[in-house]
């Protein structure tokens, strides 16, 4: 997993993000091996200490459609209601692209994950973007 940035109105700044458990890296690696020629995305649940992202847990959202629909604002609504019960807050967003050869450290400017984060960012300070990129992985 690595750790793309932050994002604000004015453009990507390095954030330090740290993992409570293998928990939400795992959910999200998984989800990514689950469907291998699709892009996925999904939630990052956790707290911000200290100018520090933590990182709780992980709730996959998509792997087929990945756009603002209906549908989004649906998974992002229980999301937030489940945050809201149990304490702790969303955090940012994870995607994997549908090719590996895809990943990049650059996200064009109408990149979906950069549009998440702007939408993110309407009810949070701080939100990541955790990019999985497996272009250099040696599968088998």
């Amino acid at each position: 997993v690595s750790t793309q940035s932050t994002w604000d109105t004015r453009g990507p700044a390095m954030s330090e993000v740290s993992f409570a458990s293998a928990t939400a890296p795992g959910k999200m690696v998984l989800h990514a091996a689950q469907h291998p020629y699709q892009a996925v995305n999904g939630v990052v649940l956790g707290r911000v200490e200290g100018g520090q992202t933590v990182v709780t847990d992980a709730v996959p959202c998509f792997h087929q459609h990945l756009a603002l629909t209906a549908m989004a604002e649906i998974a992002f609504a229980q999301i937030e209601q489940y945050c809201k019960d149990v304490g702790i807050a969303i955090v940012g967003y994870y995607f994997a692209r549908e090719r590996a050869e895809d990943a990049g450290d650059e996200l064009p400017e109408d990149d979906l994950a950069k549009r998440m984060a702007m939408k993110m960012k309407e009810n949070a300070k701080d939100v990541v973007i955790l990019m999985l990129d497996f272009s250099t992985a040696h599968w088998g």
